[in-house]
């Protein structure tokens, strides 16, 4: 409730005139009024109050009807509390000589609330006195009811804008800041009370001052209600202690009676920022390491192909040994081959044999010999065309017996020469023993063969 007091002489005042005047005044005014007797009789009313009065209250409107009598009709539990101490105190401060204005809320008949704007003030004698005071009522319930109704839609919106994880800062028409939210406060360093009132490009750094001047500009000048000011790209903002963050803006507008207003949600994109640098810079170390290990594949590469090369050569080279040997020198092997073969077949048409054995035992073994470096020539040509991928194998029985007794005869000369002898008993052709000075050693495939020591008397192949 609101109540003021203040001297008639500074208040419109009323004189008694004569009665049909003063109700055709009443009955003009838009507002309920009644005029009031010493005793707070009712001897004057507007349509206006007999109306609502009956409407709201179902109370009979009469003259000489006692108003502070309401409490004691049906009507009482619905009028507001202390309604009529109220009532005759500002009756009595008119009848004094002052103009009070109050506000009060009745509740009506069917539960409804009603507010209304009371006016008291003195109707004076054509003497001056007063005998007679006048009382206005302004039915204000919906006014009070939309302020009340903004009154809460702003606490919403403080309670919303308090909740909110962006930033929100608020500007007038002429980008002159006039609300920052909690976190856009936390984004930027400033208090509201800091900021309120300074232009929104002291939050861009200098370097970039006139091109927000400019894009603000032409925003405020389109038709557009909303833009997204970072949609390719961050946007550097500056805070209070004079360092940047990283931060991306969309930019609305608002219209109210006539007035714009503009709004930026701020995003605070540090950490993603961070991220994102962190991500750039591990994609530069990875793209050195890759550069690096393409050096040393490409580096790796030359060598292979050197070396490829280099092996190209040698087989080259080695087939033109092979051709060597498979020519020059097959064909002098084979002629010493011709000539053993002729001097045995001369030893053997001699009419004395006896006196040419050794002639039969060189020739013997030169025959031997030959056909052991043909076979080594044959079996290295055998592995070039191994090698080549031209071999083809026939798989044949093999006397091993046979192949030991050949190596015996080929070592046996020798074996004469350093006073040893060479026995072979075919009883394990696949483990061969060597007895030298009574120590027997064992010899098998793969394994080198033995070396023949003078001191060695005897050994044999078992």
């Amino acid at each position: 409730m609101d109540d003021t007091y203040s001297s008639a002489s500074q208040k419109q005042s009323f004189s008694l005139p004569e009665h049909e005047f003063l109700q055709s005044l009443f009955d003009g005014m838009q507002e309920m009024v009644f005029a009031l007797d010493r005793d707070y009789r009712l001897v004057m009313w507007n349509k206006q109050y007999e109306e609502r009065t009956s409407l709201i209250w179902d109370v009979p409107i009469k003259r000489g009807l006692a108003v502070l009598d309401f409490d004691k009709i049906e009507a009482a539990t619905l009028i507001q509390p202390n309604y009529s101490e109220r009532l005759e105190q500002h009756f009595a401060a008119a009848f004094e000589g002052q103009y009070v204005q109050e506000t009060l809320n009745f509740m009506g008949l069917h539960g409804n609330k009603h507010t209304f704007s009371f006016q008291f003030f003195p109707i004076h004698e054509q003497n001056g006195e007063v005998q007679n005071i006048g009382v206005s009522i302004l039915d204000i319930t919906h006014e009070r009811a939309q302020e009340q109704a903004v009154q809460e839609f702003e606490q919403h919106l403080e309670q919303l804008v308090g909740v909110m994880s962006e930033g929100l800062v608020m500007t007038d028409e002429t980008f002159h800041i006039t609300f920052l939210n909690p976190v856009a406060e936390r984004i930027f360093g400033y208090k509201i009370s800091e900021i309120v009132g300074q232009s929104l490009h002291v939050l861009v750094p200098m370097k970039l001052r006139e091109q927000h001047k400019n894009l603000t500009t032409t925003f405020a000048a389109s038709n557009v209600m909303q833009h997204k000011m970072s949609e390719s790209r961050l946007v550097m903002a500056l805070r209070k202690d004079g360092s940047q963050v990283p931060i991306e803006v969309n930019i609305s507008r608002s219209v109210l009676n006539g007035k714009t207003a503009f709004f930026a949600t701020i995003y605070d994109v540090s950490e993603r920022f961070l991220h994102e640098i962190t991500i750039l810079e591990l994609n530069r170390d990875l793209e050195r390491r890759v550069n690096e290990r393409t050096e040393e594949l490409i580096q790796t590469n030359l060598e292979l192909a050197y070396k490829n090369e280099l092996l190209e050569r040698i087989n080259t080279e080695k087939t033109e040994i092979i051709g060597i040997v498979a020519h020059d020198l097959k064909n002098p092997i084979s002629v010493i081959q011709g000539l053993a073969e002729v001097m045995l077949s001369e030893v053997s048409e001699s009419e004395s044999p006896g006196s040419n054995d050794l002639r039969v035992t060189i020739a013997n073994l030169i025959s031997d010999t030959t056909d052991n470096m043909l076979a080594l020539i044959r079996n290295l040509l055998d592995n070039f065309k191994l090698e080549m991928g031209g071999m083809v194998f026939d798989i044949m029985p093999l006397d091993i017996i046979l192949i030991t007794q050949r190596v015996l005869k080929q070592f046996q000369q020798q074996a004469e020469k350093k006073k040893m002898t060479l026995a072979f008993e075919p009883e394990a052709p696949f483990l061969l023993t060597i007895i030298s000075a009574g120590k027997p050693t064992r010899f098998s495939r793969g394994m080198k063969a033995p070396r023949l020591q003078p001191e060695q008397s005897r050994s044999a192949l078992l």
